[in-house]
C-alpha cells in the first residue's frame, strides 16, 4: 500500500513539474517570438526621439537667433549705442552705417572683414543673419534697417554676437551623434557651407557635394524627416534633417545608427521582463495547482 502511495506521489510530482517546465517554457518562446517585432518597435521608437531631438535644438536655435533680431530692432530705434552694448547679454559689438553702407559710429569690437562678402551682405539684405570670423574666432552678426520719419530705410545697424551660445545649443546632441555635434547648414552660390565652422574663402567649410549630408540639407526644402544612406562610408549613419523655423538655415543631426539601434536593444531585457516574470508566475500556480506542493507520504 505505501509503496503504491509512493508511486502515485512520484507520479503526480512529475506530472506537476512538467506542466509547470510546459507552462515555463511556452512563456519564455511566446517573449521570444515578441522579441523581433519588439526590437523593431523599439528602434523605431529611438529613430522617433531622434527627431524630437533634432526638432527641439531647431527651436532653440531658432529662438536664440530671432531674440537676437529682435534685439537688433530695438537697437536700430535707438540713437545712442553704447549702453546698448552694455544692456544686451552676449553683444560684444554694434557698428552703425548709413544708407550707403558707410560706418557711422561703432562701439566695441567692429565687423571683421571676411574672405566672403559677409559684412556687404548683412548691409543690404537686412534684416539678416550670417557668421563672421575674427582672426580665429567666429561670431554672429544680425543686421537690422534703421527707419526714417517717413518710414523709408535710412541706415542699417549691424550687431555682432558671442558665437558661443549657438555652438553650444549645436552640441547638445545625443553620445552617439557622429560629429559630436548637429550641423547647421547655408546654402550659398550654389552649395551647402557649415555655419558652424568660420568662413575661410578656402572651401574648406563647404558641406561636400554627393556625401549625405548635402542630401540631407537638399531634403530639407521637402520638410524634416529622417534619411538613411544605403551606400558609400555614411551607410551605417542616420541623419535627422529639417529646417530652422523662421531662418534660412538648414539643420542636420547625423548620428552613427547602429549605436542608435544598439541603445534601443539594451531595453529589450526590460520590456520583456514583465512577460518571464508572468510566465514564472504561471509556472509556480500550474505546479501547485497539479499537486506538486504535496508532502510525500508518510513523510
Amino acid at each position: 500500500m505505501r509503496a503504491s502511495a509512493d508511486a502515485a506521489w512520484r507520479g503526480q510530482r512529475v506530472l506537476a513539474l512538467g506542466v509547470a517546465a510546459a507552462v515555463l517554457l511556452s512563456g519564455w518562446l511566446a517573449t521570444l517570438l515578441m522579441a523581433r517585432p519588439l526590437r523593431g518597435e523599439l528602434r523605431a521608437g529611438a529613430e522617433r526621439e531622434l527627431s524630437d531631438v533634432h526638432a527641439l535644438q531647431a527651436r532653440g536655435i531658432a529662438n536664440l537667433v530671432l531674440g537676437m533680431r529682435d534685439v537688433a530692432a530695438e537697437v536700430a530705434r535707438r540713437p545712442e549705442l553704447e549702453t546698448a552694448l552694455r544692456q544686451f547679454p552676449g553683444l560684444v559689438g554694434i557698428s552703425r552705417h548709413d544708407a550707403r553702407g558707410a560706418v557711422l559710429a561703432q562701439v566695441g569690437s567692429p565687423i571683421p572683414v571676411s574672405p566672403w562678402p559677409v559684412s556687404a551682405r548683412l548691409l543690404d539684405r537686412a534684416p539678416e543673419v550670417a557668421i563672421l570670423r575674427m582672426g580665429q574666432r567666429a561670431f554672429l552678426g544680425v543686421s537690422a534697417p534703421i527707419a526714417g520719419a517717413a518710414g523709408d530705410r535710412i541706415g542699417t545697424d549691424v550687431l555682432l554676437y558671442d558665437l558661443a551660445p549657438l555652438q553650444e545649443l549645436l552640441a547638445r546632441v545625443p553620445d552617439c551623434a557622429v560629429q559630436g555635434r548637429a550641423v547647421l547648414g547655408s546654402r550659398e552660390q550654389d552649395r551647402w557651407w557649415d555655419l558652424a565652422l568660420p568662413p575661410s574663402g578656402d572651401g574648406s567649410n563647404a558641406i561636400p557635394e554627393g556625401s549625405a549630408l548635402a542630401a540631407a540639407m537638399d531634403a530639407t526644402a521637402r520638410g524634416a524627416g529622417l534619411l538613411h544612406p544605403q551606400e558609400g562610408g555614411e551607410r551605417g549613419h542616420l541623419l535627422a534633417y529639417g529646417r530652422v523655423p523662421g531662418l534660412p538655415w538648414a539643420l542636420v543631426l547625423p548620428v552613427d545608427r547602429g549605436r542608435l539601434h544598439r541603445a534601443a536593444d539594451r531595453r529589450i531585457p526590460l520590456a520583456a521582463a514583465p512577460a518571464l516574470a508572468a510566465g514564472a508566475a504561471l509556472a509556480a500556480a500550474a505546479w501547485f495547482f497539479s499537486g506538486g506542493w504535496r508532502r510525500r507520504p508518510g513523510a
